[in-house]
């Protein structure tokens, strides 16, 4: 009967021990859950880093393109105005010219 009561009460230490142990896993378990959860949260916030980093990577070459062609239309509308430039000194020089051919002819009708 001794035996008997020992070996229960080994069994109920077992058991209760086992109890902990489940509980232990358990907790871990709820830990592991979290730190997966706070992983993934910060995963997604690597991923949202690196895409904020490619636009303003994007962003800076839109930039230094859109300086190109500001530099380039500035170039451009300078070009126009010495050719508008030109093209009015050479109209009035074609009138000048031109008078004074009707001058020279109008003297040598006279």
């Amino acid at each position: 009967m001794l035996q008997q009561k020992q070996l229960v009460t080994e069994q109920v230490r077992h058991i209760s021990l086992l109890e902990q142990q489940q509980q232990l896993v358990n907790q871990r378990i709820n830990e592991l859950g979290q730190s997966i959860e706070i992983l993934h949260a910060q995963g997604s916030q690597s991923d949202q880093q690196f895409e904020l980093e490619a636009q303003i990577t994007n962003n800076n070459v839109l930039k230094h393109h859109c300086t190109r062609l500001a530099d380039k239309n500035y170039e451009l509308e300078t070009a126009l105005k010495e050719s508008q430039i030109l093209l009015k000194n050479t109209r009035d020089t074609a009138q000048q010219q031109t008078s004074m051919l009707f001058d020279v002819q109008n003297s040598h009708t006279e």
